[in-house]
């Protein structure tokens, strides 16, 4: 007959604040990903409008030669601009 030794690990106690600890790490890791995508979101406007910018100067050189060439550049930096 074969004898099996089973240890059953003895209960270990949950430290003093580790919920807190999780807690606040979590906040901070919510906050840190909120302020990542609003810095993103704020860098691609700012693209957007520099973009757009770009295009409208384009456009008021344009306006003597053809004006609704440039009408149509003025509407689609319009539209750019707003995403």
């Amino acid at each position: 007959m074969t004898t099996i030794t089973v240890h059953t690990p003895a209960q270990v106690a949950e430290p003093r604040g580790a919920q807190l600890a999780v807690a606040a790490v979590l906040a901070l890791r919510d906050a840190w990903s909120q302020l990542r995508a609003g810095l993103a979101q704020h860098r691609a406007h700012r693209s957007r409008l520099a973009e757009a910018a770009k295009v409208r100067a384009m456009a008021r050189e344009m306006a003597g030669h053809d004006p609704r060439v440039a009408a149509e550049m003025f509407a689609a930096a319009d539209r750019h601009e707003l995403g």
